[in-house]
């Protein structure tokens, strides 16, 4: 019972925060990119110890998401299968554009439907949390928006060849 809650919760808050179809697909690739991964669930596992919550508070966010474990299963089963698919369309032999652009819209369909039951839980979770929770998060994300703009302008200001 414990580990299905973990892991219940795991996933629920990798589709609440967002992060599902990255980590998905992070976990399935190889090389340079999983590190990339931990780091991500390292922060996630930071940001929940940071949000100091009662023991109150875990528990009912535990049951919204033991609640919504099948809908939380089924909009991440999808998601990885998309993921995949456009993978190995990206990483065939032959560039066929038509069969990269249909398996991107796909996957653009299955992170849809996984978005909007994200939202869903999170409104709920959102419920349990206090201002403070909640201002906590935000910063959390604006943190990791800007780490993202100054790595893309780092980027960006590398001459070319």
């Amino acid at each position: 019972m414990k580990k299905a809650l973990i892991v219940t919760m795991v996933a629920g808050g990798l589709l609440v925060g967002g992060t599902l179809a990255t980590a998905a697909g992070e976990r399935q690739a190889a090389g340079p990119r999983r590190p990339l991964a931990r780091l991500r669930a390292a922060k996630a596992l930071a940001l929940w110890a940071k949000l100091d919550l009662t023991d109150d508070q875990r528990e009912e966010i535990a049951l919204i998401l033991v609640a919504r474990k099948d809908e939380i299963a089924n909009a991440a089963k999808p998601v990885v299968a998309k993921h995949r698919a456009l993978r190995d369309a990206i990483q065939a032999d032959e560039i066929d554009e038509e069969a990269i652009r249909a398996a991107a819209k796909a996957l653009g369909e299955a992170l849809a439907d996984a978005a909007v039951l994200a939202a869903k839980i999170r409104a709920e979770v959102a419920e349990v949390l206090t201002d403070a929770h909640l201002e906590t998060i935000e910063k959390f994300h604006l943190d990791r928006d800007m780490a993202v703009d100054k790595f893309l302008n780092m980027l960006s200001a590398v001459p070319t060849r």
